[in-house]
């Protein structure tokens, strides 16, 4: 082979391989703006509140929340979900677990809310809470919130009722 066929060849390798890069750069930006990549599953704004209202937002906002209340709830908007990506919430007081929800997302964005309840239908005792929002079970946030003690969340002991157990 001559020396100009040579450069002609090696030219050609660069180009081509310089091509295929450019290619590969761009063919990756379009896959993360659209979503593809994955854990690109993301939470936009996230409340603690008592209820929602008719139009699905959240009443009663705020990291304290009154005693006496028989639910607490979490609300929470989502986009660039992949059909089956998992939201998993789980419920401490006290910092003992006390309840964990799963739920499938099959929209790529909108809103979900997670109830806190108590089986027999009585107030939720008073005391700090915290849930604890896992995006493909990897652990995204944690909100902490504190419901206010009533006066017969606390025994004649002082110490407060374990409201949570199946005894």
């Amino acid at each position: 082979m001559s020396g100009g066929s040579e450069r002609r060849s090696v030219l050609t390798l660069l180009l081509l391989a310089l091509t295929v890069v450019i290619l590969m750069s761009v063919s990756s930006l379009s896959f993360s703006a659209n979503g593809i990549v994955a854990g690109s599953l993301r939470l936009d704004d996230i409340q603690i509140c008592e209820e929602l209202d008719d139009k699905m937002k959240p009443v009663n906002i705020g990291d304290v929340l009154p005693g006496g209340i028989k639910q607490a709830c979490l609300w929470l908007s989502y986009s660039r979900a992949r059909e089956g990506d998992a939201i998993d919430v789980l419920w401490k007081h006290e910092d003992s677990p006390i309840y964990e929800h799963s739920y499938r997302l099959f929209a790529k964005k909108g809103v979900r809310a997670f109830y806190l309840m108590r089986d027999d239908g009585e107030t939720l005792p008073g005391g700090l809470y915290s849930v604890s929002v896992f995006c493909n079970g990897k652990k995204n946030i944690v909100k902490q919130f504190t419901i206010e003690a009533l006066s017969d969340d606390i025994s004649s002991d002082g110490e407060d009722e374990d409201d949570f157990s199946d005894d």
